[in-house]
């Protein structure tokens, strides 16, 4: 049987003044919902990203540039993904737009086309 993602629970919600909502979960890491839909993420430390199905990508980019490295993936269902590493290989930036995430352990995130995380 696969691995399942661990439930993990989240606090009370905070009403922030801008109108978005955040919930943090036990490990840290905090989920803000924001008023245009969009979700923003903070970790405290993220150790894995990855890709469910490599079958789903369309393209795949590495640029190394002034001390960073930054990945551009775009999948066939329109979706994309963005990550950069710096020199010290800390992750200094993480976005995505129409994909499926899941998170295990609080800082292993992994991203899909499709809901499915079998």
């Amino acid at each position: 049987m696969p691995d399942q993602p661990i439930p993990q629970e989240m606090s009370e919600p905070v009403h922030n003044a801008d109108g978005s909502v955040t919930f943090a979960t036990p490990n840290g890491a905090t989920i803000t919902t924001n008023t245009d839909g969009s979700v923003s993420l903070d970790f405290k430390q993220i150790k894995n990203i990855g890709i469910h199905h490599i079958v789903d990508v369309q393209s795949y980019a590495i640029n190394d540039l002034l001390g960073m490295v930054s990945h551009f993936v775009k999948f066939h269902n329109g979706g994309e993904l963005r990550f950069a590493y710096n020199q010290s290989g800390q992750l200094v930036e993480l976005s995505f737009t129409q994909l499926h995430v899941n998170i295990t352990d609080g800082n292993r995130v992994m991203f899909s086309a499709s809901e499915a995380f079998e």
